[in-house]
């Protein structure tokens, strides 16, 4: 066995940064926390080719002393906190001194500062941690460090990086996520000379998200606030159903301004937002949560995402009742009928009953309580919707969804429509429930596949050129995958640095809405090109065009309406399934209904 020994100091430095630089957006996170501490009222950054030729960061804080720049490029060199006690008092965004020295180790850094009241700047170059001599050099009051050639003597390091759009896409999301928190600083963010961001300082937070993430989003946000005893608050925005997202990408916590992740807080805010959000969707929320710095550890994690409450319980809660006191204010859904992409329009005339008379009566098996009776039957004519409220059946009765590998039925007969969301239907020998949405989603997806592998993807004309302005990051992706957006039926061409034009959309996702869907084909875009779906974003964006064009729930059908959504499921490759794996079909045996009745 080898013995024991210290290690170099540029080894100890390159493990360092190990843990707290991990891609060139970190580098970017810890630039600019040093930037806001120092009072900065303007920060300007600069990157190129993703941030791994360039990154530069420049701002008019209070800037260093020449006498003190070698010594910031030391590890554990702070001025931020003095003392083991001041741990417990944490009021900056950082404070463990070791995001330039362990930059400078991988990297070759350059660092121009002038401190406020003094008459010269000074500059300081280090070389993959090798420090140059510090010389004089002009400057306005303020900071600039430049950061080239990132992990240039770490290859490793350069292994695990994503590709060019995903580096991009992640520094300028985190920039934006400095830019919400921080709406009183002006940023702005040039990427290979083209600008990305320029926010103005605002005093209204609901206007910073208009300037980073477009008008689009935040009109569709709700402000929220809850406070509570011993110095705790939650403020912010929270979106309305419109304003969902496909996951919880779009939800940003900040404790005491910084940025955080915390499970517990996103399953709080999923709670208490799941009476208006849709099944599989998520509210994009901004909250900031104030507490007492003695309440918080945030030393818990080398990179700061994570903290640790003193008191957990009363955080979530509170953030429970901010979100919660939003839903409240939100009406659910509308229950207008709306066009239908793909779907007749009703004839007006009578359609005939099925075999067995004019009336389908409905029994609700709900048990009565002492003193009362069992309800009258309800009888629903055909060619209308009935209203059924059936108890939960016994289990060995419960309606299952068809197998993956079961044979289709060869005909389906509507028989009424369950809270307008349901198609209560029979199959000539078992009783089914069908989802109308996610059917409709089915019968529309392989619709949208068929025409792109055919090449005719009916394209739909805008009325009137609707412009959209997207989120930094999301114009980046958008470039990435404007060629998959164009097959699919859309045209969008650039109209500014996060401008873009919407003139043509698929015909079959209709025109209401269609910005909503184009940010979330970027969405679906992000995604699969992060890697964590399966599928090929053909198919994400294929199944998002349906589930945007598809029937909504709560909507009333007309027994035409449901004769040929049905007609035309059984039509399907995959009648049973939807495209992101949801059941179409639930099946209730006769052989269930008599056990269930206790005949059997």
């Amino acid at each position: 066995m080898s013995a024991i020994q210290r290690l170099e100091s540029g080894v100890i430095d390159q493990i360092a940064a190990g843990e707290v630089i991990e891609r060139p957006a970190s580098v970017i996170k810890e630039l600019i926390e040093n930037a806001l501490d120092a009072g900065a009222g303007r920060v300007r950054i600069e990157t190129q080719g993703a941030g791994l030729s360039l990154i530069r960061v420049l701002d008019n804080g209070s800037g260093i002393a020449s006498g003190d720049l070698a010594l910031a490029l030391e590890r554990h060199a702070t001025s931020k906190i003095r003392n083991a006690s001041d741990l417990q008092q944490i009021q900056t965004l950082g404070f463990r001194g070791e995001a330039l020295p362990s930059i400078a180790s991988v990297s070759r850094l350059r660092l121009i500062s002038r401190a406020t009241g003094t008459v010269e700047g000074a500059v300081l170059t280090v070389q993959g941690g090798e420090q140059e001599k510090v010389q004089p050099h002009p400057h306005p009051p303020g900071t600039q460090i430049e950061i080239r050639d990132l992990f240039f003597n770490t290859p490793a390091r350069r292994k695990f990086l994503r590709s060019a759009a995903a580096e991009t896409r992640a520094l300028s999301l985190r920039i934006s996520q400095f830019a919400i928190a921080h709406p009183q600083v002006r940023f702005e963010h040039i990427h290979d000379g083209r600008l990305l961001l320029e926010a103005a300082p605002t005093n209204s937070l609901k206007e910073r998200v208009a300037q980073v993430q477009g008008v689009e989003v935040a009109e569709h946000l709700l402000e929220v606030e809850e406070e509570s005893t011993g110095g705790l608050l939650v403020r912010g925005l929270v979106s309305n159903a419109a304003g969902s997202r496909g996951n919880r990408s779009g939800q940003w916590l900040y404790v005491n301004g910084r940025l955080i992740q915390d499970r517990s807080l996103g399953h709080a805010i999923h709670e208490a937002a799941s009476d208006y959000i849709p099944r599989g969707r998520h509210a994009a929320a901004f909250l900031f949560i104030r507490v007492p710095p003695e309440a918080v550890d945030v030393n818990v994690h080398p990179a700061k995402w994570e903290v640790r409450f003193s008191q957990p319980g009363r955080v979530r809660s509170l953030v429970y009742g901010a979100v919660r006191g939003a839903a409240l204010r939100v009406l659910a859904f509308s229950t207008a009928p709306t066009p239908v992409a793909g779907m007749p329009e009703d004839s007006g005339q009578p359609v005939a009953a099925p075999p067995g008379g004019e009336w389908a009566t409905v029994l609700d098996p709900g048990v009565p309580a002492p003193g009362q009776t069992l309800r009258e039957p309800v009888r629903a004519t055909f060619g209308s919707t009935a209203t059924l409220r059936p108890q939960p059946a016994a289990p060995e009765a419960a309606a299952r969804p068809l197998p993956l590998g079961g044979e289709a039925p060869t005909s389906l007969v509507p028989l009424a429509q369950y809270r307008n969301s349901f198609i209560v239907a029979t199959d000539g020998s078992d009783l089914l429930i069908v989802d109308q949405h996610v059917a409709h989603e089915r019968i529309l997806y392989e619709r949208i596949l068929r025409q792109w592998d055919e090449g005719k993807a009916e394209r739909q004309p805008l009325l009137l050129p609707r412009p959209v302005t997207l989120s930094p990051e999301e114009m980046v992706t958008f470039e990435e995958v404007r060629s998959e957006l164009e097959e699919a039926g859309f045209r969008i061409e650039p109209f500014g640095p996060r401008e873009v034009i919407l003139r043509e959309a698929p015909a079959v996702a209709g025109s209401e809405n269609v910005e909503a869907l184009v940010r979330g084909l970027l969405e679906e875009g992000i995604e699969a090109r992060q890697g964590r779906a399966l599928a090929s974003l053909r198919n994400r964006l294929a199944a998002r065009c349906a589930c945007h064009a598809a029937i909504k729930v709560h909507t009333p059908l007309s027994m035409e309406k449901m004769e040929f959504l049905l007609r035309e499921l059984l039509r399907t490759r995959t009648p049973f399934l939807c495209p992101h794996g949801r059941p179409i079909v639930l099946r209730l045996t006769d052989r269930a209904l008599e056990r269930a009745f206790g005949r059997c």
